[in-house]
């Protein structure tokens, strides 16, 4: 008896210690995907444990995010607050442990056989649920007061790890953000455009980029204030965010990046597009041109001018990278064809 109690003593102070370990490893991660992934696999891996997911709270579901031993699929798949064991982990915001699943009406299936026990533990962080970890087994009653004390310890290193990693993300997106459009700033553009360059010299792609000035936003600043001024600059910087290829969007090229859009200067905006030659560029281009000049005056209010609307327009610069160019060579062209397309009128798009 006194042997197998001075085992139970050490299990339980060696999983002390490696929840400790995966506590440690959790606060040094700031990125919020590969945390997601560390926290399943140290899970599997420290306290042998292999099925393992990590369900993030959005809007009225929960997402699965990361998992281990589970099929690929299973990524992405939505479980609504209150459903299943997870989602009642979620509503009720409290541990929850499943002897024999079989028995339970409200078990969804994972893609796993013979699966008999599940423990989920709600992730929580100053009151505000962020997720569920959910841990199963094949064995029933797999879960002992042990493993629900020390899952819910994790639990809340996890809270904190996620927390701190929301955190960092949000300071990171201060520094690359221009505060009154929401876009990328002046700094980030040049760094992407550098990398973009790069990529593009080494593997022979296709790469453009868009100059976009609006067309005498002095006057719109001085005939309507500036505050007006601002709402038309944001109204602006969110059609062209609309109006491009997005992250969420699928391309046509595979591994084609997303196009990148910041706030030049006053009221410049830029656009990187990877993958495309200059004849997408101009067919973007013109798209926005139209977009901005039969959307943006009246999205702004602006007040109509002698019984007639007023409108925003933009004149653009369009540059496809040349073998060996420089960014300051490319990025010359584009402002080179946008002032020339300024000095023909206004409101076009000019290529060089």
């Amino acid at each position: 008896m006194k042997d197998k109690k001075m085992l139970s003593f050490f299990c339980r102070s060696r999983k002390n210690e490696l929840i400790y370990e995966i506590g440690v490893q959790i606060s040094a991660e700031f990125d919020p995907q590969r945390l997601l992934h560390l926290i399943v696999d140290r899970i599997k891996t420290a306290l042998d444990l292999s099925y393992c997911a990590i369900l993030l709270k959005e809007g009225n579901d929960l997402i699965i995010r990361a998992v281990t031993e589970y099929p690929e699929d299973i990524i992405g798949k939505k479980i609504a607050l209150g459903q299943g064991i997870s989602g009642r982990c979620a509503l009720e915001k409290k541990v929850i442990n499943v002897g024999d699943v079989r028995l339970d009406p409200d078990y969804i299936r994972s893609g796993i056989q013979d699966i008999r026990s599940e423990i989920a533990c709600p992730v929580i962080s100053e009151g505000s649920l962020l997720g569920v970890l959910t841990v199963e087994s094949k064995n029933e009653n797999a879960f002992s007061e042990d493993d629900i004390r020390l899952l819910s310890i994790l639990s809340l290193q996890v809270a904190v790890g996620m927390r701190n990693a929301r955190m960092y993300a949000e300071i990171e997106k201060l520094a690359i953000t221009d505060p009154l459009t929401g876009l990328y700033n002046y700094r980030y553009f040049y760094q992407r455009l550098g990398a973009e360059l790069a990529r593009s010299q080494r593997y022979r792609h296709p790469l453009s980029i868009i100059m976009i000035d609006l067309d005498d936003f002095k006057k719109i600043n001085d005939h309507c204030g500036h505050l007006c001024g601002d709402r038309v600059l944001r109204e602006a910087a969110l059609a062209i965010r609309k109006n491009i290829r997005r992250y969420d969007e699928p391309m046509i090229l595979k591994g084609a990046e997303i196009d990148i859009v910041s706030r030049y200067g006053g009221e410049e905006f830029i656009i990187i597009q990877p993958d495309t030659p200059w004849q997408g560029a101009l067919v973007c281009a013109e798209r926005l041109r139209n977009m901005l000049e039969t959307q943006i005056g009246p999205r702004s209010g602006l007040p109509c001018i002698e019984n007639s609307p007023s409108r925003v327009t933009g004149s653009f610069g369009v540059a496809a990278f040349l073998a060996g160019e420089t960014m300051e060579s490319m990025i010359k062209r584009a402002d080179t064809a946008m002032y020339q397309a300024k000095d023909q009128g206004k409101n076009r798009v000019v290529a060089l």
